[in-house]
């Protein structure tokens, strides 16, 4: 039973244990993960966990018996990041890390298959990361750019750029319970979404607005690609995208969830305990 005390303790958690076995699947590493779900439940439960998306919640709460959580996605200040007319929306964009989750290996497969459809296409990757380089290895290099940044305001700055941006993800439990930050940013700045169909946050919000496209995790990169170039006709009417976007970002936007999480945190009654 977890020990009694006084004081409350509220968890935020973006991200499962399950994540290390990613990069190392081992006996070792499995064993490591279970303990840790253990001692978490035994020793050090939590009286609140505030989660990134409504499956890490239940999937929390299926580690940690009689636990509260809250569900408050990885928003987006709209100040920063914002939907601009007048501006050239000319690269297909990745923005973010090379971690093994990620799943740029399929990502550049698709890349080569949509610059073999279109080779005018223009790719633009934002990173840091020297793995997201592997992005490249399927396109010309006059096709695409790599360019990185620490800098909100810089980063905001490439996406204005984007026609849409990219969520291929593999149908993993540490991908189920996600909910990426750059799926906000994507949209609050007027880009459309290329996900993979899984059973997360992510394709409710995409198919609940329709400010973007679902593809099944088991189709090749050329299916994948045919597929996006059929949809850009689906998303040519810009003013019609900025209404689907901006009734997503109601629900993504970082002033909503300031007061929403809130309120959540107050309902929860734990400090009245």
């Amino acid at each position: 039973m977890p020990r009694k005390r006084s004081n409350k303790y509220i968890w935020c958690i973006n991200g499962i244990p399950e994540e290390s076995l990613l990069h190392k699947n081992t006996a070792m590493k499995r064993r490591a993960v279970s303990i840790k779900w253990g001692l978490v439940s035994r020793f050090y439960s939590p009286d609140l966990v505030i989660t990134v998306s409504k499956r890490m919640s239940v999937y929390v709460s299926s580690k940690i018996s009689q636990v509260k959580t809250i569900s408050i996605p990885l928003n987006v200040d709209l100040d920063r990041f914002q939907m601009k007319r007048n501006v050239e929306r000319i690269f297909y964009t990745y923005s973010g890390s090379g971690a093994p989750w990620q799943n740029l290996e399929q990502l550049s497969e698709v890349w080569g298959s949509l610059n073999q459809l279109d080779p005018s296409i223009r790719f633009r990757v934002i990173s840091r990361d020297s793995r997201a380089r592997v992005l490249g290895s399927k396109v010309p290099k006059e096709a695409i750019e790599f360019v990185g940044t620490s800098d909100l305001d810089e980063l905001a700055g490439y996406l204005e750029q984007a026609e849409f941006g990219f969520l291929i993800r593999q149908d993993s439990l540490v991908n189920r319970v996600s909910f990426p930050t750059k799926l906000s940013e994507y949209l609050a700045s007027g880009a459309w979404v290329v996900s993979s169909d899984i059973d997360w946050d992510v394709a409710d919000l995409i198919k609940k607005h329709s400010v973007g496209i679902l593809v099944p995790p088991s189709w090749s990169s050329d299916q994948i690609a045919t597929r996006i170039l059929e949809s850009r006709t689906d998303f040519i009417d810009k003013e019609r995208l900025e209404k689907r976007l901006t009734n997503a970002l109601k629900e993504l936007s970082k002033v909503y969830w300031l007061e929403e999480g809130r309120k959540q945190l107050l309902e929860s009654n734990i400090f009245l305990k």
